[in-house]
């Protein structure tokens, strides 16, 4: 996953994703590496990877992912996915075996 904002902060590791289903559920996915790939006078990118189980990837599957927060040194940050949107995590899921 990668990110970038304005703001100043870190995404350390083992800092969780959450991917929020429509259901009410939580998906964590802890992070195993954060670095900064790159920035400019206002931005820094963060690139981030993650943990997908296989438990974890079924759950993926079989869920409407409607917003995705992970946690950072200055809080978390949440985004609500658009209604047309919510089926992609699931549908890039089932490509994976």
């Amino acid at each position: 996953m990668r990110y970038s904002m304005a703001s100043t902060f870190a995404i350390e590791k083992e800092s969780k994703l959450f991917l929020l289903t429509s259901t009410g559920s939580n998906i964590e996915l802890p992070a195993v590496e954060s670095k900064v790939t790159g920035s400019n006078s206002q931005t820094s990118f963060i690139e981030m990877d993650y943990v997908v189980t296989p438990e974890v990837l079924d759950l993926i599957k079989s869920s409407l992912i409607s917003d995705v927060r992970f946690h950072t040194t200055d809080g978390f940050i949440e985004h609500t996915l658009k209604e047309n949107k919510r089926g992609v995590l699931s549908s890039l899921a089932l490509c994976v075996n």
